[in-house]
This record gives C-alpha cells, structure tokens and sequence, in this order.
C-alpha cells in the first residue's frame, strides 16, 4: 500500500501577492489602494497567512510597516514564486501568438522625446498594444514597483530591489551651458563666472539636481543659487537671456531642442560628471523583449546620439 504525506496547504497565490505589496508600499492602506482592495481585506489576509503559517510576518509596531526576519524570507521567496506564475501564464497566453497582448514603458522625459519613435517602430509589430509614459524617474520607479508599468528606463539601477533584470544603456554626460559670449576652461574660471553670474538650478529635490549639487561641492564650488527649475528649456531660455548659467545632460539638450537656443555649451571642468541610464524590468515577465530593446538603444546611441553629443562640443 502506498503511503502519503499529510496534506500541507499551500497559501493562496493572491495572499502572497498582498503581503509583497505590504512590504513594497510599507503600508496596508497604501498597498490596498494599489491592488484596489479595502484596507480590511488587505488586514484579514495577511491575518490568515500568518495563522496559516504559524508566524509572525510584520512588526505592527513600527511605521512605516516592515517585515519581521521570517517576513523578510517569505517576501524575497514569493517575489520569486509571484513572477514564475505571471510568466507561466504569459507564455500560455501567447501560444501560438506572434505578438505579446501589451506592454506598458516608463521612460524618463529626455530619453522619451529622443527614443520613443524608435521603440513604437520596433516594438510595433510585436505588441497588440503599446503604452509609454514619459516623466520624473522617482514616480517611474514607484509605478514599476507597482507594476502599473513593465519596462523602465531611468538613471537608478535600482539595486536594492531584488527580482529586476537591469541593463545598462549609456552614460549621459554633462555639460555647461552658457550665455554665448561666455567661456570657462577651468574650475577658477567657473568660480569666477559664479560670483558675477547666478547658477539657473534643477530642483535640489530632483535626481539631476541632486547629483549636479553634490559635483559642485566635490570641487569645492559654493555657486549661488538664483533660480529653480526642473525643465531644460526653460533654463536654456534664462541663459539665453544671460540671466545665469547651468548645467545640464547632452540628452537633456537633444530633448529640448537647445539648437533653437542662442547659447555656448562646453564640457565640465575637473572630473568628468555623467548620468547612467538603465532598463529594468521584472525578471522572467517579458521573456528576451527587454535584453533586446536595451541592445537596440544602446547601439542607437553609439551610432546616432554620441556624434551628436561630440558635435555639440566642438560648435561650442
């Protein structure tokens, strides 16, 4: 006689989805606005996990919500289980099917107005529908972990967020960006220039913003900060009109148009400043269609955009 195993019961795929996303928004009531369930719901099915399992996953405790050490195990294991099955069923659901249902891109503006053409070319024929969405990379970066979007390209790697595939595309680097009688060469040339003519800034809250700032400081630059903005053509508009100078990415100069603009551009003195760009996508959800846009941009860059950025150097 054949014997068997005491039947273990198995969570529900749906609770496991719930409690990541506990841990994702480190809030039930965030995490229910995200899956479109009332707070309650969200609250009673982490209760029957953890009764199911015999253990305690959150620390109610702290604020915002964070996983206990077996928590912490059961999130890292069920992002893996959570995105086998969406695979399972994406592929099921494209058998015998030439293009994949949808795809849904986050892209970061300056990519965006650059790439975007090209990627609905490419990717036209393969999906039924194509959704891009273009802005700030933080909020990006949120909508990806949501999953209100498949494909990112921003400048984080995002590290610290297992179950994404990352590829890098390219390095961004920036430049100065100048009234047009202006000229610096040097970090004292700069230095100079900044205590006659104000810094036109991105937003300190901005990522662009952010690394611009902490580069000024590593060379011991204090530039005075006269005006905000966290649009490149607005501030080539204000250094036009020799109202200050800035800095900004060559795609950030593709993207707004900066040839309309009567200013001088050239490179940053002292060490080299650059922003990576990324791709990233859930691990296993979108099968070889990310490793395959990410080569197509890449190569795109090296052979249309970096001439560009090297002619924009030399018309400076």
């Amino acid at each position: 006689m054949t014997s068997f195993s005491p039947r273990l019961d198995l969570p529900d795929l749906r609770q496991l989805q719930a409690f990541c996303q506990i841990i994702d928004c480190r809030s039930m009531a965030e995490a229910a606005r995200t899956l479109g369930f009332t707070q309650s719901a969200i609250s009673q099915s982490l209760t029957r996990l953890e009764k199911q399992l015999g253990l305690t996953l959150i620390d109610r405790q702290c604020r915002p919500l964070r996983p206990t050490v077996a928590g912490e195990r059961l999130y890292r294991e069920s992002r893996t289980l959570l995105s086998e099955a969406r695979s399972v069923v994406a592929n099921v659901g494209r058998t015998g099917m030439d293009a994949a249902p949808f795809l849904r891109c986050g892209f970061v503006d300056s990519f965006a107005s650059v790439f975007a053409p090209l990627v609905v070319n490419r990717l036209g024929a393969r999906i039924e529908e194509l959704t891009l969405r273009s802005g700030f990379c933080e909020p990006n970066e949120k909508s990806l972990l949501q999953r209100h979007i498949d494909v990112l390209v921003t400048s984080s790697a995002m590290e610290h967020r297992e179950g994404l595939e990352r590829h890098h595309l390219f390095s961004d680097p920036y430049l100065l960006v100048l009234p047009p009688e202006r000229w610096v060469d040097s970090r004292e040339a700069l230095a100079k220039m900044s205590r006659s003519l104000g810094m036109i800034r991105y937003s300190r809250h901005s990522r662009m913003g952010l690394d611009i700032d902490i580069h000024l400081r590593r060379l011991g630059l204090e530039c005075q900060r006269r005006i905000e903005f966290d649009t490149t053509d607005s501030m080539l508009a204000l250094v036009q009109a020799r109202l200050g100078w800035g800095i900004t990415s060559a795609l950030s100069l593709l993207h707004a148009r900066h040839e309309a603009f009567q200013i001088r551009l050239a490179p940053l003195p002292g060490p080299a400043l650059q922003r990576e760009l990324y791709l990233l996508a859930w691990e296993g959800e979108q099968g070889s269609l990310p490793a395959e846009l990410a080569r197509f941009c890449s190569r795109h860059y090296e052979a249309a955009i970096r001439p560009e950025v090297e002619k924009m150097l030399a018309a400076g």
